[in-house]
C-alpha cells in the first residue's frame, strides 16, 4: 500500500471505469484506427497518423497501439496525493 512517509515524493493514481466514457472513447479510436488503415491501404495521406509505423518507407498498421488503446477505453485516471481513508474507502 502507498504510504506518504515512505515515499514523500510519489503520488497514487486511481483509475476509474465508466461505461458513458468508454463509449465516448470508442468512437474516435475506431475512426483513428480506421483512418490508419486507409493510410496504409493508399486512400489518403499519412500526416501523424496514429496507429501507423513507417520503416524504410513502409508503412504498417501497429496492431499492439490498437489493442492497448482498445483496453484502456473507458478508464479516467485520478492522481491523488490523499491517504487512503481508515474503512478502506478512497
Amino acid at each position: 500500500m502507498w504510504d506518504p512517509d515512505t515515499h514523500p515524493g510519489s503520488w497514487r493514481a486511481v483509475w476509474v471505469y465508466s461505461k458513458r466514457r468508454a463509449a465516448r472513447d470508442n468512437q474516435p479510436l475506431t475512426a483513428q484506427a480506421n483512418r490508419a488503415r486507409a493510410v496504409i491501404a493508399g486512400e489518403k495521406r499519412p500526416k501523424g497518423t496514429r496507429f501507423v509505423t513507417a520503416h524504410a518507407g513502409d508503412a504498417t498498421l501497429d496492431e499492439a497501439s490498437i489493442a492497448r488503446a482498445r483496453s484502456l477505453v473507458g478508464l479516467k485516471g485520478y492522481v491523488t496525493f490523499r491517504p487512503r481513508a481508515s474503512d478502506g474507502r478512497w
